[in-house]
């Protein structure tokens, strides 16, 4: 009789322990493909609100929330950009590009921060962290004094030229004939007279 008391017992005390164990948070991750526990996207949404990071996006609602990649995120009305909020841009119709590149109808940006004197209408990514409109080139953002939009090719390695100019990343490498220039690779390019190395004549 004792031994089935004390089982009965047991089974009480056993529930009661479980029942006041405390609840986690229930998070749904952002849609991201790049996101991996501990990975990169860094947003997250529970029913309490959105996160990058750990910390709190206050202007952000959970309900409408879109994770967008490459550190831009938005909601119904707002953008972000790994948690910050992206002045002026409009969330209805922003759309994120590549390499940090995104843009809406009337304006581009990138890393979060709006670029200025640039087409939307006209503007595309190069990759390598290019990109253009129909006058102007831009790397990371910054317009390339004197590069030619409408004939700039990337050639590779971090070179790239246009019709009478080549460039290494955003600097213009100084006597290179763009008519002749080849990538070599390992940072190595040559014209039909010299031969550069990260940009420079050697």
């Amino acid at each position: 009789m004792y031994s089935r008391i004390g089982i009965f017992v047991y089974l009480i005390f056993a529930v009661a322990v479980v029942e006041c164990r405390p609840h986690r948070r229930q998070f749904s991750f952002g849609s991201s493909s790049t996101y991996t526990p501990g990975g990169n996207s860094g947003y997250y949404k529970d029913a309490y609100g959105v996160y990058w990071r750990g910390q709190k996006v206050s202007f952000l609602k959970a309900s409408s929330f879109r994770d967008l990649g490459f550190g831009y995120a938005s909601d119904a009305t707002n953008v972000a950009f790994q948690g910050q909020k992206v002045k002026d841009a409009s969330a209805s119709s922003f759309k994120v590009l590549t390499d940090y590149y995104a843009m809406d109808t009337f304006n581009v940006y990138y890393a979060g921060e709006k670029i200025q004197g640039v087409f939307s209408s006209s503007f595309k990514t190069l990759g390598q962290n290019y990109a253009r409109d129909s006058f102007d080139v831009f790397y990371n953002g910054k317009q390339i004094p004197g590069a030619r939009a409408s004939s700039f090719q990337l050639l590779g390695d971090f070179y790239a030229k246009d019709t009478f100019d080549v460039y290494y990343i955003d600097k213009l490498v100084e006597g290179a004939r763009a008519s002749s220039f080849k990538v070599i690779g390992g940072g190595y390019g040559r014209d039909s007279w010299d031969t550069y190395y990260l940009g420079k004549k050697v």
